[in-house]
């Protein structure tokens, strides 16, 4: 199990000494490369409660580094004929990630791609969906005014036909 975030709080002539004594010990440079210290964004902290923001932040910062696409439970009991609405990119701020699905049929919707007006088009795009197609869609501010979002982002958006027989 590999963790996302270690970190050590200290001054910088701390964290030079315990890392020099790691090094004499045996760890390996790139080992240490890997933590986080002193730990916390630099947003020039002074109180303990100030400290707490940055750490928090940059703990934050680290795992929206690797956001994991979220899927519901619901999708494995979807029956009958639809299209199956996956995220296979995005570009810089969307509300879903890579991997996100949902599942389009004449009975509603499961799942979630991001909600919004992207969402939006995309049920009437895979109301449309005769076939295997990606479409792209902006929500950045030179295309946002099609889609009535600003996030600043991309998705590219599969989908899947399903015919279940």
């Amino acid at each position: 199990l590999q963790s996302l975030y270690v970190g050590m709080i200290g001054s910088k002539k701390k964290v030079r000494q315990t890392y020099d004594a790691l090094l004499e010990e045996g760890y390996q440079q790139v080992e240490l490369d890997k933590v986080h210290a002193p730990i916390g964004l630099p947003i020039k902290a002074i109180t303990p409660a100030e400290i707490a923001v940055s750490i928090m932040s940059e703990i934050i910062a680290i795992k929206n580094e690797h956001q994991y696409s979220s899927i519901t439970n619901d999708l494995l009991e979807v029956q009958g004929d639809g299209v199956l609405c996956i995220i296979i990119d995005k570009k810089g701020s969307t509300p879903r990630t890579v991997g996100s699905m949902m599942f389009v049929n004449e009975k509603g919707l499961v799942g979630s791609i991001g909600g919004g007006r992207e969402e939006y088009q995309a049920i009437l795009d895979a109301k449309n969906c005769q076939k295997v197609m990606i479409k792209h869609y902006e929500l950045n501010n030179s295309e946002s005014a099609n889609l009535g979002m600003i996030c600043g982002g991309s998705n590219d958006v599969l989908f899947l036909p399903i015919k279940q027989h």
